[in-house]
């Protein structure tokens, strides 16, 4: 049986090659006490967790472009090697207490996850006493029901649409909190969830 290609194919910047194959769709259950079932979650990742927005001034003109729709974006060295972290980190939403946020902009959430990022230059993984930085990953995504008829089955369908590490200084605009689990049931449900005033940090 031929392998099925990667979702994003191998990237070329700077005459280095960097693979994007870790950023394959994942898919997971989140338990649902709803259903009482199990909840099927495919998730994709956009191009957004490994690319930033294109800077006319501060880019080269012989930057390679990464179009996004009709947007132009460029590869990101740091959202590339945060990347590497990001499929785990998808799949800590299978634990049935993770809270998520709702954004000011009420069509996507927020996810923060909490790894650690390896300090030796060139490394994606921790571990062996290699030093690391702990790091709070912004995960902005989307959810909806899936789709019927599809080459997969699944309940729900998950967007990452970007991901990034948190920066204090550009905090994002968010407003109450839900429970993962609440929220892809009330995906299958094909409703709105209700969310909790959040808690302070």
């Amino acid at each position: 049986m031929t392998a099925a290609p990667p979702y994003f194919a191998p990237l070329t910047v700077g005459g280095v090659l960097h693979d994007l194959g870790h950023l394959d769709p994942v898919r997971f259950q989140v338990p649902s006490e709803k259903l009482r079932r199990a909840v099927t979650v495919r998730c994709r990742f956009s191009n957004h967790v490994f690319t930033r927005a294109f800077d006319a001034e501060a880019d080269a003109a012989d930057t390679p472009v990464i179009m996004d729709g009709v947007r132009r974006r460029v590869f990101c060295p740091d959202r590339y090697q945060l990347s590497f972290c990001l499929p785990g980190a998808i799949l800590g939403l299978r634990e049935p207490r993770i809270y998520v946020r709702e954004t000011k902009a009420r069509r996507n959430w927020l996810y923060v996850a909490s790894i650690e990022l390896p300090v030796a230059e060139n490394s994606k993984n921790v571990g062996d006493g290699v030093p690391s930085n702990p790091v709070r990953y912004q995960v902005f995504f989307a959810l909806r029901k899936a789709g019927k008829g599809g080459a997969t089955r699944e309940d729900v369908e998950m967007v990452v649409e970007s991901a990034y590490a948190e920066d204090p200084a550009r905090a994002p605009e968010l407003l109450g909190r839900a429970l993962f689990a609440g929220l892809a049931t009330a995906a299958v449900e094909g409703r709105q969830v209700n969310t909790q005033p959040a808690r302070k940090r």
